[in-house]
C-alpha cells in the first residue's frame, strides 16, 4: 500500500508537569535617587490618650500625637510668671516658692500665739446637729477652729480660719481609702454663733461620678477653738 503524507499532526495535550526549582537571585539594582520631603504637606494625626515620651523609629503622626497631648494637659499658669505677693487674686497664677514659704511661716507664727479652748468633746454628733455646740462661747470668738471628725471609721482633722466672723462659708475636703476604694469628700459649712449651719457634702467614689451625701454621714468627735491669749 502506498504511504500518504498527512503533514504535522498535533496529538492531545498531556498532563501539566511539576514546577521546576527556583533559579538564582539576580543582582541588586542600583540605589534610587534621594527622596524629597515636602514640608508643606498637611498631615492628619490623633492626639495620644496619655502622656508618653517619643521614641526612635516612631511615625511622625505618632510623635505629633504625643506632643499634642502635652500641650492639651498644660495648665493655664504654665507660661505665667509666678506671683511673688499676697495680693494676686488670679486663680490661674501660681505662687512663687518664697511667697509660699513666707505664708507658711506667718501661719506658724499665728498658730503659736493662739491658745486652745475645747468647744465640744461630748461624744459623736452628726455634722447637721441642730443644737448649740457650746453653752456660752460662739465660733466667731476664735480665729481658728479645729474639728475632729469621723467618716466610715476613719478619723480626719479639719481646720477652719473663721476671721472671727459669722459671715463666711467655709470649704473643706479630705480623702479616705478603704478596701481598695478611694472616696474624695468635699463640702461647705458656716459657723453661725454657737451653731454649725448649711452643711453640704459631695463625694466622688473611686474616680466615678460625684453625688450628694447626707451630713449625717460625718460624725463630729471634738471641736477646739484657738484665739490670741
Amino acid at each position: 500500500m502506498p504511504n500518504i503524507d498527512l503533514g504535522q499532526v498535533v496529538g492531545p495535550q498531556g498532563p501539566k508537569g511539576e514546577k521546576g526549582a527556583t533559579g538564582p537571585q539576580g543582582p541588586q539594582g542600583p540605589q534610587g535617587e534621594p527622596g524629597v520631603v515636602d514640608m508643606d504637606t498637611a498631615m492628619e494625626f490623633t492626639e495620644a490618650s496619655t502622656r508618653a515620651n517619643i521614641n526612635s523609629k516612631e511615625s511622625l503622626k505618632t510623635i505629633l500625637g504625643k506632643i499634642r497631648k502635652y500641650f492639651t494637659d498644660l495648665k493655664p499658669h504654665a507660661f505665667k510668671a509666678p506671683a511673688n505677693n499676697f495680693t494676686t487674686t488670679d486663680a490661674t497664677t501660681a505662687a512663687a516658692a518664697p511667697t509660699v514659704k513666707q505664708l507658711k511661716e506667718d501661719v506658724n507664727t499665728l498658730n503659736s500665739a493662739l491658745t486652745a479652748t475645747v468647744l465640744y468633746s461630748g461624744g459623736v454628733r452628726t455634722l447637721d446637729y441642730a443644737q448649740p455646740w457650746h453653752e456660752t462661747l460662739s465660733f466667731s470668738q476664735f480665729q481658728k477652729i479645729e474639728m475632729v471628725v469621723m467618716f466610715q471609721t476613719q478619723i480626719i482633722v479639719l481646720q477652719f480660719y473663721t476671721m472671727m466672723s459669722d459671715e463666711y462659708t467655709h470649704s473643706f475636703g479630705f480623702n479616705t481609702y478603704n478596701a481598695g476604694l478611694l472616696r474624695v469628700i468635699s463640702g461647705t459649712l458656716k459657723f453661725s454663733g454657737r451653731y454649725i449651719t448649711e452643711p453640704h457634702l459631695l463625694m466622688q467614689y473611686n474616680g466615678g461620678d460625684i453625688s450628694h451625701i447626707d451630713p449625717e454621714s460625718i460624725g463630729v468627735l471634738r471641736i477646739v477653738g484657738y484665739r490670741n491669749a
